[in-house]
């Protein structure tokens, strides 16, 4: 499946702190993401980074308009979803984690174990799909959730800070693979990262945030050539262009 475009007009979020006061996480965004592209959304702790992503995924109420495809938050079911802790179920093998974002969408029994180990293979967790998340690596078990996120081919991918816990080769490799597999199916997603390098390397564009409340102070595209070694890409001239320029912007609000 390809992916859907996103266009995120006037987007206001509002917690509310205490009885009488509201704390403001999201002002004013206005943001469109085209089909297939890859965003980096980076910014300070506190910023709104991930209240965004879950705006899009429904999960909170929100001011303002919001589509994604032809339709708003919470009237869709295909989206993926890499969240930062381990999501994966300690009771159920790989396959079978991988299988469950199959089994809550009526899938039957056997096409779901032929599909997850079908994606394992191409994750190169094939020999591991009996095993259990605690007799797998980090790094193993993080392209299990990656593969759990993406085996019903979501048109809009959403991951959130995913890689952090992992060792910078481990992390590297993983990042490696959801290039990949995003170039394979032309789904859009949408990153959240406090890395700039990791913003960089892995995508089209990055979007800076203010400090909270977070809004949109910068929008760098990102033209380093593609297929992209997330490793080798840091060593040229272009990336450290960008990473000066995009730090310029992002310190200030850092120390804010």
């Amino acid at each position: 499946m390809s992916g859907i475009p996103i266009d995120i007009q006037g987007l206001e979020v509002r917690y509310r702190a205490q009885e009488t006061n509201e704390v403001a996480a999201l002002d004013r965004i206005d943001l469109s993401v085209p089909a297939g592209e890859l965003v980096a959304i980076l910014g300070p702790s506190g910023c709104g980074k991930t209240t965004m992503l879950n705006v899009l995924a429904g999960f909170i109420p929100y001011a303002g308009r919001v589509t994604m495809g032809d339709r708003p938050p919470g009237r869709r079911r295909d989206i993926g979803y890499l969240f930062q802790r381990d999501t994966l179920l300690p009771w159920r093998s790989l396959a079978s984690n991988v299988g469950f974002a199959l089994e809550v969408r009526g899938v039957d029994a056997h096409t779901r174990a032929v599909q997850a180990r079908a994606m394992l293979d191409r994750l190169g967790l094939g020999g591991f799909a009996d095993a259990y998340p605690h007799e797998v690596s980090g790094g193993m078990a993080k392209r299990a959730a990656l593969a759990q996120a993406l085996i019903h081919s979501p048109p809009l991918v959403l991951l959130d800070e995913p890689f952090g816990a992992l060792d910078a080769f481990t992390r590297a490799s993983v990042e490696q693979d959801l290039l990949q597999l995003l170039a394979q199916s032309g789904a859009t997603a949408l990153f959240v990262t406090h890395n700039l390098q990791e913003a960089i390397a892995l995508s089209d564009r990055v979007i800076v945030m203010s400090a909270r409340p977070g809004r949109v102070i910068g929008d760098h595209a990102i033209d380093l050539a593609r297929p992209r070694d997330v490793l080798e890409v840091q060593y040229t001239e272009a990336f450290a262009r960008f990473e000066r320029e995009i730090w310029s912007q992002l310190r200030g609000q850092v120390v804010a």
